[in-house]
Order: C-alpha cells, then structure tokens, then sequence
C-alpha cells in the first residue's frame, strides 16, 4: 500500500503503483493555480466592487496578514473576464508601499510579485479595480519554498487505463471537510466516505485535482498528484 502525502491531505493508493461560476471558487482555483510550482497557498483575498460612482474615491478592500521575517511571500492575482476592471493588489508597511502588481513607472499590470520579509510585523494587502471600474477579482499570498530540481527519473506512483483504480483521499485535519476531486485523463468518482474510484481513458500521465472547502465553501487546500499510466497487459 503505498501513501503520498500532500500537506494536509493524504492519498492513498490501493492499486499498484456564491458570487458567480467565474467569480466564485472557480476564480479562486484559478489564482492558486497560477502562483508557481514553488508557491505553497496560504490564504485568498476576495474582493468585488460594481464601480465608483463619479466623484467619490476608488473604493479599497483592506486585509491585514501577519508576515515573518527571513521568509519570502509571493502574492498573485486573478480578475474575472466578464467584469470590466482589472484589479490591483498592493502591500503596505503602515503607511509606505512595499510592493504591487501593477507598475505605475511603466503602466504594466505585472499580475505578481515576490517579498522578502526582513522585519515580522502585521502588513497591509489593499484591493482596488483600475479607475474604479466594476470588477470581482482574487488575490493568494503563497509561501516560496526553495526549489529542489526533480529527478529525470523519478518514479511516479501507477494506475491503469481502462480500469477502476481504488484511492482512498482525505484530509487529515477535518475528516468531514467537503473535498472536491477531478482529473484530467479519464474520470473519478466517489464511491462512499472517503473511497474514489479513478478509470483513466488512455496510457501516459493523468494529473488529479484536489480541492477542499472549509465550512463557508471556501477553498482552504489546493493540491496537484500527478500519476503514471500504464495499459493492462
């Protein structure tokens, strides 16, 4: 029986080897997804404004997180396609910018940037939309782990195309936390409590998705297994 352990959440491999859709979790996924292999989430920041109104200032949403010294952070964004404004994420040490995704000198949204924490104290991460425009959008502060090259050769856990795989996937932390699962090759599905049955379509590599949700159907983890496939003899 072999474990691959995933932060919080474990998988065990029995076989060989509401805003809207786009402004909901799905955007949240998204944001995580884009934030590097070397990115570990942290936490998401959501923020939707319909627009300012002529006159007024360019509403702001303001998230206080605690950051540590001698640690680098990266914060990334996502904004949803269907809403005009393109958001803005921004950190601050009480009054003084320490960083932003969008650069004013060159009027480039750069989407990203990395922090390197020298002082531990609590920032300021402040969300607008470009010109106050209406927007719904998702900002992830991720922690940058220091990347180890991966084997050539390394030995990815197996399943078997044309036939029901068992896995067993759960989170450790919460045995009742809602877990949403998909894969790209073939499909899973969940067969009682914490018992997945996975039938890839073709040979070569099927990458599984896992999401889980806290209880207010948030994403809390965000996790990527990838497997070798093979073809019964």
């Amino acid at each position: 029986m072999k474990q691959v352990s995933l932060l919080c959440l474990l998988i065990i491999c029995l076989s060989h080897g509401q805003v809207n859709a786009q402004c909901g979790n799905a955007l949240v996924e998204k944001a995580a997804s884009q934030s590097g292999a070397d990115a570990v989430y942290l936490r998401e920041f959501k923020v939707k404004f319909d627009g300012s109104e002529r006159g007024k200032a360019i509403p702001v949403a303001k998230f206080p997180v605690l950051l540590s010294k001698n640690t680098t952070y990266r914060f990334n964004v996502c904004s949803a396609e269907e809403f005009e404004g393109k958001v803005i994420l921004q950190l601050y040490l009480k009054d003084k910018l320490i960083g932003s995704t969008f650069d004013t000198q060159t009027s480039t949204d750069l989407q990203h940037f990395d922090f390197t924490c020298k002082k531990a104290a609590t920032y300021e991460v402040v969300m607008s939309f470009n010109e106050g425009k209406p927007g719904c959008a998702v900002g992830i502060l991720s922690l940058i782990t220091a990347q180890t090259p991966e084997p050539e050769d390394e030995e990815l856990d197996i399943l078997y195309a044309a036939a029901d795989n068992p896995v067993m996937i759960y989170d450790d932390e919460n045995e009742y936390a809602k877990i949403e699962v998909s894969i790209d090759n073939g499909t899973v599905t969940r067969v009682e409590g914490i018992n997945y049955i996975i039938r890839p379509d073709e040979s070569g590599t099927a990458t599984l998705t896992i999401r889980v949700l806290n209880r207010k159907g948030e994403l809390k983890e965000f996790k990527q297994k990838k497997f070798a496939v093979l073809m019964l003899p």
